[in-house]
């Protein structure tokens, strides 16, 4: 093998060498079938503007430790709908003028579980003003229906796709790159690569993007794969991470880094992590879960 391959084909190596090995899981299930089923997923997107702000609040909260301290200090983001006229953009907007006053009526009116911090760099304020700022922002839509419109106008295009996470990430106070992308991804939009701490592991230690690559260039190098074999991009890191936490440590550093064109004495660090990484490896080798083992 040269010692410099197109990124062309070490995509199309990384791919071909986790679709074989899934394939031959045949004793958790994995069959053929099983796998077009998560190459071709069902996609529903939202319809309603209550949906759309639901997700965007769910989102706003799937980070660190945000899950615990809020949604599950409340009994799940739902209790927050009466609050917002059941989740309504425009009702949220009206009745707070201010992220405090909207800790003010969920302590008083949902009363959270736990400690209910407020001081600089707390979740909790974080979470309000990114509730108030994604409520302002989705406000400039008549509907749910016309926000999927203009959504889809991004995500026909593979050139423009990535804009519309990084436009998300100026326009609701908290959303990052990978949050936006999550937003996204859980209204049904699945081109949506979210780039998590395991995802971006996966890219750069396969080099399939450089070793200091951002969320961006991380998603763009995930959609490149998933674009080129016409499957989507949950289904892709489900193969990428079968290659770097289930198949290198399983054949060897050497032996799996030849088959793709990748120097073993780059993967070494990346390696190590993610062999450890214990709930990755069960969703890997667990054939009912391919499509979510990267989410």
């Amino acid at each position: 093998m040269p010692k410099q391959i197109t990124i062309a084909t070490r995509d199309r190596k990384v791919y071909d060498l986790a679709r074989r090995y899934i394939l031959g899981l045949s004793s958790a299930g994995v069959t053929e079938e099983l796998l077009d089923h998560y190459l071709n997923p069902p996609s529903n997107p939202a319809s309603t503007m209550a949906d759309v702000f639901e997700r965007l609040l769910k989102s706003a909260q799937n980070r660190g430790m945000m899950p615990s301290v809020i949604g599950d200090s409340i009994g799940g983001v739902e209790a927050l709908g009466p609050l917002f006229g059941g989740f309504s953009p425009a009702a949220a907007i009206e009745r707070f003028a201010t992220p405090d006053d909207l800790l003010n009526v969920i302590k008083r009116e949902v009363q959270p579980t736990g400690q209910f911090r407020r001081g600089r760099g707390s979740l909790w304020p974080l979470f309000a003003r990114a509730a108030l700022s994604g409520a302002t922002f989705l406000s400039q839509f008549e509907s749910g229906q016309e926000f999927v419109g203009w959504v889809k106008d991004f995500d026909v295009d593979d050139r423009k796709r990535a804009a519309l996470p990084m436009l998300l990430s100026q326009e609701i106070d908290g959303f990052g790159f990978a949050l936006a992308c999550d937003f996204l991804k859980e209204l049904g939009f699945r081109t949506f690569a979210k780039p998590d701490v395991h995802v971006k592991a996966i890219v750069k230690g396969l080099g399939l993007s450089s070793e200091t690559a951002n969320d961006y260039a991380v998603f763009k190098a995930v959609v490149r794969i998933a674009a080129r074999h016409r499957t989507t991009w949950t289904s892709c890191c489900g193969w990428l991470a079968a290659v770097y936490s289930t198949i290198i440590p399983t054949w060897g550093e050497r032996d799996a880094c030849a088959r793709i064109g990748r120097r073993s004495s780059e993967a070494r660090g990346v390696r190590s992590v993610l062999r450890h990484n214990r709930a990755m490896q069960r969703t890997v080798t667990s054939g009912a879960s391919l499509a979510c083992s990267c989410r």
